[in-house]
């Protein structure tokens, strides 16, 4: 039996050993279909719906389009002012294509991070041997894109792996380019400024993205040259930052500036001063390593938790490697440095990478320890490793190593481990909303109860003059911003409600889909076809029951079980009861007996909000 079930793999065998990765056309193959293997793996997980996307994702680029600014006050909270330029691309893409296009599209952008990273090992592994010129390359850059961050991104709209390819960019014109921007010509001063535009342009959209410019920067004074050419090189790197800042996020600044005086708004009103804001730099420092012991573990600590840097479970462990691989390293080099031995010089490009990963790596850690916000170096950890290891193990032992221990993480990271920030099922039009009856948008105004569901979204699906704002929400208000809500009613001068969360009974959406596909099959025809039915749902275990109709067309049909049964309508007056203090802690009275509920939802997926009359007190 052994033998025929050898025998039955071994054509899978020998075509997988004929796949030749090392040579020219299959890197060409490779940069071409990833891309596309993304973009479909991307309508296979299904229309994005992370936390995020409800709150703000739509709602920014909406109120700019409609002047929302004017109308509106923080119904998104804190991120209602965040920059919408990122969003408004993925916003209009999805008003004006198939919600699929859209999702193939953002998957094959995201998966050009493969064709960067594949560049990036190339120039920074240029004595690779004949063998592995060309496999090396794409297998790093394989790694790179199958680890856990990377993967719980895909073609979402936070905006972490789009922002990423910027960076990458910026980095791999540096290193792409290395012999030249150490020159005084017009050229390298042109490379230097436009590898920085890049990065500033990546933190303008996202300005978690700055910490990348900084380390960059920083890690281009290790370039093997003068002092002035050092000094030069990261000057004009820091120059091309912030032309990129002022192209993707400048307009935005300024319109907050002009606005609210401060460009940053509402963070950081300790140092811009605002009636509206609290006096405090805004920062959600519930994620960092507490004290210096986990501040030094702090990889192991949060591959061990990763609730530690972020609300979705997610397993890695590329991290603690590279983090070990670093340290021993470290040593090695200071034991060289001391002993008087000399080595081989590291090639300075690895140098660059290595040094732009660390301090990108210590930047966040202090900084956010947000865990999507470090994409950007995670990717390219698989490549840094390779290069670590070479230097502390001989050639053919750090080859082996590299693959196993790679391997190793890539098969955490692929089973299981990247969880992603939430999808549903695709349709179109992409985002819908039962509405309320509106007599007066004008004059109306819709006050959010903040919980656990996010609805800035349902903003997008109301008429532009109806106004909306949110109650004890991420906003850093003041008592004045709270006066700020009521006087908003006041002036409007119409009816004010309230939307709050709500519930349904999903498993009659599943009934009425069983029925309709029992129906379609004509399995509901006669008795004997029921009582096939009939044992289909008792043996299965369906949550279903099969009910007799003397319907002439119809012998029976599927209904829901006893223990299914749910009084919906009296879980959504508790649910608009529990909001209620909400309202009155900020001067507004709650009609519960007036809520009325109403679906809402991305692609398949069903929201229900209740939209409750509120009066002031």
């Amino acid at each position: 039996m052994k033998n025929i079930a050898r025998e039955s793999r071994s054509p899978i065998i020998r075509r997988l050993r004929k796949v030749n990765l090392n040579s020219p056309r299959a890197l060409t193959r490779a940069c071409f279909l990833v891309p596309i293997l993304f973009g479909l793996y991307s309508l296979w997980l299904g229309a994005d719906s992370n936390w995020d996307l409800y709150n703000y994702h739509l709602y920014n680029p909406f109120a700019w389009l409609n002047g929302k600014q004017d109308i509106d006050l923080a119904p998104a909270g804190m991120q209602s002012y965040f920059n919408p330029a990122l969003d408004i691309i993925v916003y209009l893409l999805n008003a004006h294509l198939p919600s699929r296009v859209v999702g193939f599209l953002l998957g094959a952008l995201h998966g050009m991070t493969f064709v960067l990273l594949v560049g990036l090992a190339r120039h920074t592994l240029p004595v690779l041997p004949d063998d592995d010129r060309y496999r090396v390359p794409i297998l790093l850059g394989l790694a790179g894109c199958l680890t856990s961050n990377f993967l719980s991104g895909l073609a979402n709209s936070m905006g972490d792996d789009t922002t990423m390819l910027l960076v990458l960019s910026g980095l791999y014109l540096v290193v792409s380019k290395w012999v030249l921007i150490g020159q005084s010509s017009a050229k390298a001063v042109l490379v230097a400024i436009i590898s920085g535009l890049l990065v500033g342009l990546g933190a303008g959209f996202k300005l978690t993205n700055a910490i990348y410019a900084v380390a960059l920067c920083v890690a281009l004074l290790s370039y093997p040259g003068t002092l002035v050419v050092r000094v030069r090189l990261s000057f004009l790197f820091g120059v091309g930052v912030l032309l990129g800042i002022t192209a993707s996020g400048g307009y935005w600044m300024l319109h907050m500036w002009q606005i609210y005086g401060n460009p940053l708004y509402p963070q950081f009103g300790a140092i811009f001063h605002n009636p509206l804001t609290q006096a405090i730099a805004v920062s959600d420092i519930r994620w960092l390593p507490h004290g210096f012991l986990e501040t030094i573990f702090w990889p192991f600590l949060f591959a061990a938790n990763s609730h530690r840097v972020g609300e979705t479970a997610i397993r890695q462990i590329i991290w603690p490697i590279v983090y070990v691989a670093f340290w021993c390293w470290l040593v090695a080099l200071s034991a060289s440095r001391f002993a008087g031995t000399s080595h081989a010089p590291m090639d300075p490009r690895q140098r660059l990478v290595i040094l732009f990963v660390a301090i990108g790596y210590i930047l966040w850690m202090k900084m956010f320890s947000i865990y999507r916000y470090i994409v950007a170096v995670e990717v390219l950890t698989p490549l840094v490793l390779m290069f670590l290891l070479y230097r502390l193990v001989p050639d053919r032992f750090a080859r082996y190593l590299t693959l196993g221990l790679i391997g190793i993480a890539t098969a955490v990271a692929v089973t299981g481990g990247s969880k992603t920030w939430g999808h549903e099922g695709w349709s179109d039009p992409l985002y819908h909303a039962q509405l309320p009856p509106l007599p007066q948008p004008a004059r109306t105004t819709a006050i959010i109860a903040s919980g656990s569901t996010a609805w800035g979204w349902l903003v997008t699906q109301f008429p532009p003059d109806v106004a909306f704002t949110q109650l004890e929400s991420s906003f850093p208000g003041t008592a004045a911003f709270s006066d700020r809500i009521r006087s908003m009613v006041k002036e409007r001068g119409g009816p004010a409600f309230g939307v709050v969360n709500g519930t349904y009974n999903w498993r009659v959406d599943n009934i009425a889909a069983m029925n309709a596909m029992v129906m379609r099959v004509g399995l509901t025809k006669s008795e004997r076809s029921c009582e096939a039915v009939r044992w289909v749902v008792a043996h299965l275990r369906l949550h279903a029951t099969v009910l007799s109709t003397p319907d002439a067309s119809s012998k029976c049909t599927l209904g829901l079980r006893a223990d299914d049964e749910r009084d919906v309508p009296a879980e959504n007056r508790a649910l608009a009861a529990q909001a209620a203090p909400v309202f009155e802690r900020n001067g507004f009275a709650i009609d519960v007996a007036s809520c009325v509920p109403y679906r809402a939802g991305i692609g398949k997926g069903v929201l229900i909000y209740q939209w409750c009359r509120v009066t002031l007190r």
